[in-house]
This record gives structure tokens, C-alpha cells and sequence, in this order.
């Protein structure tokens, strides 16, 4: 160890404080890396949201123009990801194989689970295809249904009844609630 490093221990984790003149990419853990760059793209996608939206007519609070919303979601997207960017370099860095924790630590970050994504995914395009074909009841159905199969511990009649509740949710809202011109059923 030398005099620009302060190593302290406790347990299984050891946390090193970075001294002023040494580099602050060096100490921070894969972990870090990875929420700073999830943060900055966040930011990034945040700030061009609200830019974009500057193209239309941001309106008041009490009566918004179709700028408004697109505009308060993407500075909120910015403000989120400036949070976990901050919160990377700002927090103690965990050292990967510093012991149990650290490695679990690691573990659980890299881990994707491919199929719950894809099923998701089938899902969305399920909903999107279904909607103009067979209507809003039977295309939420349908795609509630497959987002069930992502849950491994959901049962056959917890799925259909959840499906079944959401289809009629959205019907009820969307359909009698808002008026959208949606078609309901295929006929």
C-alpha cells in the first residue's frame, strides 16, 4: 500500500477511499462502470427526448400543449439518470474479489434473463399485431397471457384470471372512459 491509498476492511468487503491525486476511473468497481454509463445514456436519451419535443407547442401547466408532456418525461429521464451516474461516482467502490460479497455483487449484475426479455418483446409485437385484427379485448388478453409465461410460479388460472381482468380494465378505460376509437372485438 502505498502513501495515496487507504484500504479498510471489515468482514469479507474491502473498501478502498481514492486519495486526491490518484486517477478516479482506477477505483471504481465493474459495478460503478456500468451505472455510470446506464446513467449518462439515460441522460443522453432524457435530454434528446426534451429536445425534440421543443418542436411542438409546450402550452402552461393549467393548459398543455403537445410539447408538454414529452418534455417533462424526457427532463425527468435526464434528472433520473443524472441520479444513478452521481450515485456511481459519488459512492464507495467495492473492489470485484474482495471477497463473497463482491463476487455475488458481480454475479447478479451480468445475468440476463433472455427468455422473460423475448417474452416481453413477443408480447409487445403480440398486442400491436392483434389490435387492429381481433381488437383491444382479445389482443390484451393474448398478450397479458404470454407476459404470464415470463412469471414461472403464475399458474394456469391465475394467468387466465389476470388477463381476463386486465382485458375488461382496458376496455372499461380506454373504450368507455376515454372514448378511444379502438375496435373492441374482430367484428
Amino acid at each position: 500500500m502505498n502513501m495515496h491509498e487507504l484500504e479498510i476492511s471489515s468482514g469479507d468487503v474491502s473498501v478502498t477511499r481514492v486519495a486526491p491525486g490518484q486517477a478516479r476511473h482506477e477505483a471504481l468497481s465493474a459495478v460503478a462502470r456500468r451505472d455510470l454509463l446506464g446513467g449518462a445514456v439515460l441522460c443522453l436519451l432524457g435530454g434528446l427526448a426534451a429536445w425534440y419535443a421543443q418542436r411542438y407547442q409546450l402550452g402552461t401547466a393549467t393548459r398543455m400543449g403537445p410539447g408538454f408532456f414529452p418534455t417533462a418525461l424526457g427532463l425527468l429521464l435526464c434528472l433520473y439518470g443524472g441520479v444513478i451516474a452521481a450515485k456511481a461516482v459519488l459512492g464507495r467502490t467495492v473492489r470485484p474479489g474482495a471477497g463473497a460479497d463482491a463476487e455475488l455483487l458481480e454475479q447478479e449484475v451480468e445475468v440476463v434473463e433472455w427468455r422473460n426479455l423475448f417474452v416481453v418483446a413477443g408480447g409487445l409485437v403480440l398486442f400491436a399485431v392483434l389490435l387492429t385484427t381481433a381488437g383491444l379485448a382479445v389482443a390484451t388478453l393474448s398478450s397479458v397471457l404470454l407476459y404470464t409465461v415470463a412469471d414461472r410460479g403464475v399458474t394456469v388460472r391465475r394467468a387466465l384470471m389476470l388477463s381476463s381482468l386486465i382485458a375488461l380494465l382496458t376496455v372499461v378505460v380506454f373504450v368507455w372512459g376515454l372514448r378511444v376509437s379502438v375496435p373492441v372485438w374482430w367484428i
